[in-house]
């Protein structure tokens, strides 16, 4: 999978103006309204004491979290930003971790963290509980070494096994549409393996077809996104429910059964799931 500038975002995702027109609010405001942040806000902050003389110091005070397909770090910032500012009992460390597979907004990204850590924006500045690293690095998250590779180096710097918590944001259709069935579920399953919490938004089948039409009003090749290649596309949500719980996670009801569904604003289900051998 190669990054060019000649598809503007329309053949993996990697749009220069993302978050002009979908900011971060969008997405924070549905965390918040629905209660999915203060669910995970509380999860992570309980760790302390839920797991006791179980863990180790290192582990017990940090907090991992990584952003699978940042672009150019808007929105994992703005969720570090209230993640940290969540209250705890004692004091934790949130280390941050935003991986694309763009260069060019990797670059973006860190410039915006030295920014906003030199204290011109309060997003620097920690509060009584909580400490706040951001780091962001080019990841192909296709390639399964490189993968690991740059998790395990990042966990290991923070004193962990696992991450905390994993988001997806709307990432899983560029994947599937350059990997097919079987990377994509090679890529949910590492992900099970690597996390105890995941905040996932999947782009539905409909959203796959509208790919080629923006790469054909450029002049650009297709992608082949047939459901004869793509066989799991046609119910692509169900599919990765169906995965995610195979490999022993389950969906968080915040909602307690009043409904199931969690909708941003352009209309795409956001769910979050917990690892069940916590």
């Amino acid at each position: 999978m190669e990054v060019s500038n000649l598809d503007k975002g329309h053949r993996i995702g990697n749009f220069h103006n993302y978050y002009q027109f979908n900011p971060p609010c969008n997405r924070l405001d549905v965390l918040q309204q629905s209660g999915l942040l203060k669910y995970i806000q509380s999860a992570l902050c309980s760790r302390k004491e839920e797991y006791g003389d179980d863990m180790e110091m290192s582990d017990k005070n940090s907090v991992g979290y990584c952003d699978l397909g940042c672009n150019e770090g808007d929105l994992t910032l703005a969720v570090s930003q209230a993640l940290a500012s969540s209250t705890s009992k004692g004091q934790m460390s949130l280390h941050s971790l935003g991986l694309d597979i763009d260069k060019e907004l990797i670059r973006r990204a860190m410039k915006k963290t030295q920014i906003y850590f030199g204290g011109e924006s309060e997003f620097g500045k920690s509060n009584t509980c909580n400490t706040l690293d951001v780091k962001f690095q080019p990841c192909n998250l296709i390639n399964e070494i490189e993968h690991l590779s740059v998790s395990h180096n990042f966990l290991k710097h923070i004193g962990k096994e696992r991450f905390d918590l994993i988001s997806i944001f709307s990432t899983t259709m560029w994947i599937h549409i350059h990997a097919g069935d079987d990377g994509l579920v090679s890529f949910l399953r590492r992900l099970c393996s690597m996390t105890e919490y995941i905040l996932i938004e999947p782009q539905p089948s409909h959203c796959y077809g509208r790919v080629n039409v923006r790469l054909r009003k450029m002049n650009r090749p297709e992608e082949d996104i047939s459901t004869t290649r793509l066989k799991i596309r046609s119910n692509i949500e169900a599919e990765i429910d169906r995965i995610l719980c195979e490999c022993n996670f389950t969906r968080v009801d915040v909602n307690q059964g009043r409904s199931s569904e969690i909708v941003s604003k352009w209309k795409r289900n956001l769910q979050l799931y917990r690892r069940m051998d916590r």
